[in-house]
């Protein structure tokens, strides 16, 4: 992805006669929300030439969501008035929420074409929200892109040309990246393009007057292309590459009946309509695509860290092979760690005070001797005050058995930490990676599910078989 440039966060003034108490409660509430569940709203792009005062109409290109709505509700000061289709409202309090916040249902039919444009025309320094997206064609078997969004922009400019309002609505196309798991850490981002211009798209028509449908669509599908969130075509290409070898391996790995040829999948290669499916998602949803992309990759290294750990427990030596040596690690390890733990706080000490004598590095390749009679008396005098402790506190019995203990707990750590490095380490992984390798299974099939699901909703849209 291109590294965005810092262009810091966009402010606008409020209006308090624009702004109702009500919106602004429940977006101080939803700021609130966000900022304990979801992550930071930040508002980046071309600040120079969008205007301060006066109608505004963003045309995100990205699907359409309850959710997109409310993120922009939080990153901006103004009002904004978004046009949304009723069946991304979830529920009742979706509905309820979304009367709050002044949402435009859009059911497609003219009623709510004209109400978003009365409200256009009565916004003083608000912004009007629309989603250009693909939209099935009535009547044409196909898809078009945003023709609602593009329809709805035409109109308020045709209706806000006329020489009754001061000026005509700057028209901003947006691009936004929602996070997705496992990315849902990180920040939401919405980027401002350059308000469009009508010499920009078509230099035959004369830049006063209102734009046509055709001259927006087009100066919107050039803006969109440059979405500045979207993988670049080397990174693209190379997610195409490791989903064709993970289907590869998917459809290798799936089991056949014995009566069944397994298929030959020599010239096995993406279809055109994944591909395709791969392009527009780029263009429109980077963050979901990206999410795929880093899951695929995760689960790859996962894949190969398991069985770089398998080859290494296959090649430790015969001992992990038998019974009786596996069992005897276990009991050692066990046992052994109230040794190595009496050891290891009896090592604190002096290491404490070699390090604060700075002897507790050692000079390589050959150290002077000195350092090392310093090591010992400082260790030394250590060990036998206490010894000189314990005899005073517990009697000359304990302090012989403290005296005796503590040389033997000192080398016992040193054998404990090579038995947890090339035993204990080994017998771990070669009992975990199963498991290990169940879960990544799983979530092989979550990501394939994930895949499957933004594919046919691209061809639900299309209205085409896959």
């Amino acid at each position: 992805m291109n590294q965005l440039p810092s262009t810091g966060k966009i402010e606008f003034r409020e209006d308090s006669g624009e702004l109702k108490r009500g919106y602004r409660f429940l977006r101080g509430c939803l700021r609130v929300w966000f900022r304990l569940f979801y992550g930071p709203v930040r508002v980046v792009g071309a600040e120079a030439g969008l205007p301060a005062s006066g109608p505004v109409v963003l045309i995100v290109g990205h699907p359409p969501s309850f959710l997109d709505t409310l993120v922009f509700i939080v990153g901006f000061d103004r009002t904004i008035r978004c046009l949304l289709d009723p069946r991304f409202i979830p529920g009742a309090w979706g509905r309820l929420l979304g009367n709050g916040l002044g949402l435009i249902p859009d059911d497609g039919s003219e009623a709510s074409l004209e109400k978003a444009c009365r409200v256009a025309r009565q916004l003083t320094g608000g912004t009007l929200l629309a989603f250009a997206h693909l939209e099935k064609s009535v009547g044409e078997g196909g898809a078009r892109f945003g023709a609602r969004a593009v329809r709805l922009a035409v109109e308020v400019d045709n209706r806000l040309a006329d020489p009754a309002h001061a000026g005509r609505p700057a028209i901003v196309p947006v691009h936004v990246f929602m996070p997705q798991g496992p990315l849902n850490s990180l920040e939401v981002v919405i980027h401002l393009e350059p308000p469009l211009r009508l010499d920009s798209a078509s230099a035959e028509r004369p830049a006063g007057l209102p734009w046509q449908a055709e001259d927006l669509l087009k100066a919107l599908d050039s803006s969109f292309r440059r979405n500045v969130f979207r993988l670049r075509p080397a990174n693209l290409r190379v997610f195409l590459a490791d989903l064709e070898e993970v289907l590869r391996q998917i459809l290798e790995s799936e089991p056949v009946a014995p009566t069944e040829r397994k298929p030959q999948l020599d010239g096995f290669a993406l279809s055109e309509f994944l591909v395709e499916w791969a392009e527009q998602e780029n263009r429109f949803n980077p963050g979901r695509l990206v999410a795929l992309a880093s899951e695929l990759d995760s689960c790859r290294n996962r894949r190969r860290t398991l069985s770089l750990r398998e080859l290494e427990t296959e090649a430790c030596g015969a001992w992990i092979s038998s019974r009786w040596k596996r069992t005897a690690v276990w009991i050692e390890t066990v046992t052994g760690s109230l040794v190595a733990v009496f050891g290891l706080l009896n090592c604190f000490v002096p290491f404490a005070a070699l390090r604060t004598a700075g002897l507790l590095r050692i000079e390589r390749p050959a150290e002077n001797p000195r350092r090392w009679l310093k090591r010992a008396g400082i260790v030394l005098t250590i060990f036998a005050a206490q010894v000189l402790v314990c005899d005073w506190l517990w009697g000359r019995s304990v302090a012989g058995v403290y005296a005796l203990g503590v040389p033997v707990a000192g080398l016992y750590l040193w054998r404990y930490r090579w038995l947890l490095v090339h035993r204990a380490r080994l017998l771990a992984w070669k009992v975990l990676n199963p498991r290990a390798r169940s879960l990544l299974e799983a979530r092989r099939r979550r990501w394939l599910r994930d895949l499957n699901r933004a594919r046919d909703a691209f061809a639900e849209v299309l209205g085409v078989a896959h």
